[in-house]
């Protein structure tokens, strides 16, 4: 008998470990990256979700311990950056590169004056006197609210399935094609793989730290958008999604039961994390 599981999918696994699952693969959006594996993610909301609630139930522990802990109301339904997808992953375009170079476009997350003071202020608690009494209240939180079972399946599978098109023939020529389309850019350090950019030298050039938002010089932008049309000209970009969209389906149809199941707990997980958030989580603030 099947469990019921919360997604459209129908049939059974069979008892010798051959998938029988007929999963719902999304459209395709190379724009977007959009791949075959994404449904089964844990999203950023959910992980911000657990983070959140976990911080909450740390609160009266860590104000008996003496430390100020007051995790400020945290606005969950925030847009991320464009530049990255809801899963944690981040995309490059020609759209995004005209518009951000290399760098991450704006997010509404964590951008409110509250949000960043208590991002500061956790740094600086960060001592060897503050992590024993914070290990020990994280503890007494996750008692409250168990983490779910390992979800790293889709992760796991997403990095093989990237590897497995990066050996394939036409994704290597593409690439070779790209890079002698970047040629003219005159980058010492250009590297084989469109992903490897921006590289080092770039990034120190341009003071790039993709993981912050920056605003990107013209001189920048220009490169990023040479970069863009030469991994579309060369026929990189649809090469390479095409490539990786195939190996993930794949992989998706081997391990299709662990990854309903991963999907499970970490909707279960992020349902748990909502009901400590709705019960704890300051007032949001005026304005």
């Amino acid at each position: 008998m099947c469990s019921a599981i919360v997604l459209a999918l129908t049939g059974c696994a069979g008892g010798t470990g051959e998938n029988h699952r007929k999963v719902p693969l999304p459209e395709k959006n190379l724009e977007g990256w959009v791949m075959p594996l994404d449904q089964f993610f844990e999203t950023d909301r959910q992980s911000l979700a657990g983070d959140y609630a976990e911080n909450l139930l740390m609160k009266p522990c860590m104000n008996d311990a003496g430390f100020e802990w007051e995790p400020p109301w945290r606005d969950l339904q925030a847009k991320g950056s464009p530049s990255v997808k809801e899963i944690g992953i981040s995309i490059f375009n020609l759209s995004l590169a005209e518009q951000f170079g290399y760098g991450f476009g704006p997010s509404q997350d964590w951008t409110t004056i509250d949000q960043r003071a208590w991002v500061a202020r956790a740094k600086e608690l960060w001592t060897p006197a503050w992590q024993e009494p914070w290990e020990k209240c994280l503890k007494a939180a996750r008692k409250v609210l168990p983490l779910s079972r390992n979800t790293q399946t889709a992760n796991v599978l997403y990095s093989d399935a990237g590897e497995a098109a990066r050996q394939r023939g036409d994704v290597k020529a593409a690439a070779a094609a790209w890079r002698k389309c970047m040629q003219p850019a005159g980058v010492p350090d250009l590297p084989e793989w469109p992903y490897g950019m921006p590289s080092q030298s770039i990034s120190d050039k341009y003071d790039i730290d993709v993981a912050q938002r920056h605003d990107p010089s013209e001189e920048e932008i220009a490169l990023a958008v040479m970069d863009a049309n030469c991994r579309d000209s060369s026929g990189y970009s649809k090469t390479a999604y095409d490539a990786e969209w195939e190996e993930q389906v794949k992989l998706l149809n081997e391990h299709a039961d662990e990854l309903v199941a991963d999907k499970a707990a970490s909707n279960d997980y992020w349902a748990r994390s909502m009901k400590v958030i709705d019960e704890y989580a300051p007032s949001r603030p005026a304005g």
